[in-house]
């Protein structure tokens, strides 16, 4: 398995999307961008997402300012961690 078969083996074990609790569609998603290499297999930098949270209108890609404000509410010590290493980026 490669490491982000793994990654994604371990975001995917949530079983169930962590916005919306649907089963339905699952995607994997980088909360910091996979492109930075010093975050890409972090297990904090990952989250489980219904497809529609993913990629759909109101997601994660297309509405970040909610989507970070959405993780400080429900989750925030991911989003601390997410703080703490955004600024550790290597590409």
């Amino acid at each position: 398995m490669t490491p982000m078969a793994v990654w994604g083996a371990a975001i995917h074990a949530a079983g169930c999307c962590a916005i919306s609790g649907r089963t339905d569609y699952l995607e994997a998603h980088h909360i910091i961008p996979r492109s930075h290499k010093s975050t890409r297999y972090a297990i904090e930098n990952g989250i489980l997402l219904n497809r529609d949270y993913h990629r759909g209108l109101w997601s994660a890609h297309n509405k970040p300012r909610w989507f970070r404000e959405w993780l400080a509410e429900n989750r925030p010590e991911q989003a601390a961690w997410v703080e703490a290493n955004r600024w550790k980026i290597v590409k």
